[in-house]
């Protein structure tokens, strides 16, 4: 499914309307939604209609409470520091879901993730929403950064962007992880050694 919403391409609100399209032009297959909180907050109620129709679509709402994508591209685009991208949520998107007769989850933590989506391919008769918090000082940042949206982004900083530091250290954190799983190419192991001894 296309994904949508604050931080996924910019096209915000149509994942989940194309999941629920999806699910009736397929019924025996299962329509996944991965939507952003500000774009499902634009057509939250097509809810109740995915519950009216009895459509066991899933739909995994990424919650940053910013309109992430937007929040990103005012920085590395523009260099200015964010401004007007923090969305007023509810408490829990998850509850909509159970208030409106679907089935709701609250992630906050990764050991939250399989039984959430165990209990959702589960259901039958209705939609269920997996709301998954997320860090909101994540970089929404490609792999490879242009020289021109780096030094943007120092200039978001120095403008007086909230959070420099947590968004540095996130950063950091990902070019970490980055070099020690790309960077330290093929793991070893008995074939590999077993290659090794007879080239030589």
């Amino acid at each position: 499914m296309k994904a949508s919403g604050s931080g996924n391409l910019a096209t915000m609100a149509s994942g989940f309307p194309y999941a629920i399209g999806a699910q009736v032009a397929f019924p025996d297959r299962r329509a996944v939604a991965f939507v952003g909180d500000g774009g499902f907050t634009m057509l939250m109620g097509d809810m109740l209609t995915a519950v009216k129709y009895k459509l066991p679509l899933v739909v995994v709402i990424i919650r940053n409470d910013y309109l992430g994508q937007i929040r990103w591209e005012q920085m590395a685009f523009v260099g200015n520091p964010e401004f007007g991208v923090e969305l007023h949520n509810p408490h829990s998107f998850a509850d909509w879901a159970t208030n409106c007769g679907g089935q709701g989850f609250h992630v906050t933590q990764p050991e939250e993730l399989e039984p959430a989506f165990r209990a959702a391919f589960a259901k039958t008769d209705g939609p269920t929403l997996v709301e998954c918090v997320v860090d909101p000082d994540e970089a929404n940042l490609p792999p490879k950064i242009p020289t021109e949206q780096a030094v943007n982004f120092m200039k978001a900083m120095a403008k007086g962007q909230p959070n420099p530091v947590r968004i540095g250290l996130s950063m950091f954190r990902n070019k970490v992880d980055e070099i020690l799983v790309q960077g330290i190419g093929r793991i070893p192991g008995p074939q590999g050694a077993e290659k090794e001894g007879e080239s030589t």
